[in-house]
């Protein structure tokens, strides 16, 4: 009898082994299969309200399907307000990236970049100082704005930020109520083409409903810098706590360097990344960007070259020690272990000794650690610490090179199926597809 195969709820990966899966409760809903790699991914607000939307659109489709089928013209008028809806999902998001550019540039910001949709980038080109990308998924993607007075380190006004911010959802309002209005015919009149303004409203309704989700000022997200609010969160944010200049200009770099890998310019992602850290030499975050995409573009020896150059291996230094470069030590020793030559792995055991002792709970310190042990042929410790820090990579590839060394520990170890179940993993992570959207 076949083996039934499990599908891991958090990134896909599918198996007819029982061993590489956990079976635990995912978001608020029932307990699920995720496998070794994965953690379960948590419960949001916008998970929550996706359920109760699903639910409301059942309904809605079942009470439409009712009376269409009682109405003379019921069911081509559906049709032409699901096709006002579906027409006016691009238009939207154009609509409210446009205010926020607008409004940006009325408050005295300079346009970097305008996102619309997530990948695959279909189209690419520039205007005047700006950059736009459109993605194929445009009708279900988001979008984002890049602003110049987040990239160069200046702090602007509480109320110039708070401007910006609305302005997406005020676009949205005012577009949505243009069009109902041009939907609407004069009082005793007779419709000339009711189906057209039947898909007038359909478009008018996706403007109001974006707005109305968008400046919605409550989540149940925690704040960190990675994740993504919705407007009004962000609106109430800032109206009780001031700007956060440094959290909204990396959340800008992150979205200006995401646009760019996404379109295939990983080189110009780490060029740009390292001029925002010569920007802010004091940040490690970015320096560490800066040698990941690095990496991605150049090699492992042009990490470790630039890191030669630039006086970053020296394991002693207080950036190290004090934790603010954990990161920059984790990534040019996993370059230096990638090398494999008996210097860079001396380089990469001093450095990685030197990140983990100051930040070991975090996932890539750690994981960068495990891999040396097992390199140094303590497979079980190693193997422990990067079963552990593999589960909270976000980046899939990354997620495969710790899990092509968790594969060398179980070998190591004797467990030949469970070392070919990582690798299987592995080759999953490492596949060429879409990254995945958080939240």
């Amino acid at each position: 009898m076949a083996k039934a195969t499990r599908c891991c709820a958090a990134c896909g990966y599918p198996s007819t082994n029982p061993e590489a899966f956990r079976h635990e409760r995912v978001g608020a809903g029932r307990t699920q299969p995720v496998c070794l790699a994965c953690a379960p991914p948590p419960p949001s607000l916008e998970k929550g309200m996706g359920r109760s939307l699903a639910m409301t659109l059942v309904l809605l489709a079942f009470g439409s399907a009712a009376w269409a089928s009682d109405h003379p013209d019921g069911w081509n008028m559906l049709a032409a307000l699901v096709l006002g809806l579906a027409l006016g999902r691009p238009l939207t998001v154009l609509t409210h990236e446009l205010g926020h550019a607008a409004v940006g540039r009325l408050v005295g910001a300079r346009i970097d970049r305008i996102v619309l949709g997530a990948t695959p980038v279909i189209l690419s080109f520039r205007t005047g100082l700006t950059t736009w990308t459109i993605g194929l998924d445009v009708l279900f993607g988001g979008g984002g704005a890049v602003y110049r007075y987040f990239l160069d380190r200046t702090t602007p006004a509480r109320w110039r930020v708070m401007a910006v911010t609305l302005g997406g959802g005020l676009a949205n309002i005012i577009a949505g109520a243009l069009v109902l209005a041009a939907a609407q015919e004069p009082a005793g009149r007779p419709p000339t083409h009711p189906l057209l303004d039947i898909v007038l409203t359909g478009m008018a309704l996706s403007q109001l409903g974006t707005a109305a989700i968008n400046l919605w000022p409550f989540s149940r997200k925690p704040n960190t810098e990675k994740t993504s609010l919705h407007d009004g969160v962000s609106l109430v944010r800032t109206l009780r706590h001031g700007v956060d200049a440094k959290a909204e200009r990396l959340a800008a770099i992150a979205l200006h360097t995401q646009a760019l890998t996404r379109s295939g310019q990983v080189g110009e992602a780490a060029a740009y990344n390292h001029a925002a850290w010569l920007v802010d030499p004091d940040n490690g975050d970015l320096c560490a960007a800066w040698l990941h995409y690095l990496a991605l573009a150049s090699g492992h020896a042009a990490v470790v070259e630039a890191a030669e150059a630039l006086k970053l291996t020296d394991p002693g230094d207080p950036r190290y020690g004090d934790g603010s470069f954990a990161y920059v030590a984790a990534n040019i020793a996993w370059s230096a272990l990638s090398i494999g030559t008996r210097e860079t792995v001396a380089m990469a055991k001093a450095l990685s000794a030197a990140g983990y002792a100051a930040r070991p709970s975090a996932a890539a310190v750690a994981g960068t650690q495990g891999a040396l042990m097992v390199e140094q042929g303590e497979a079980p410790k190693g193997a422990a610490l990067l079963r552990e820090s593999v589960r909270f990579i976000e980046d899939l590839k990354e997620k495969g090179g710790l899990l092509r060394w968790l594969e060398r520990a179980e070998a190591a170890m004797g467990d030949i199926p469970m070392a070919v179940e990582y690798g299987r993993m592995a080759e999953w992570m490492e596949r060429d597809r879409a990254p995945v959207r958080a939240g």
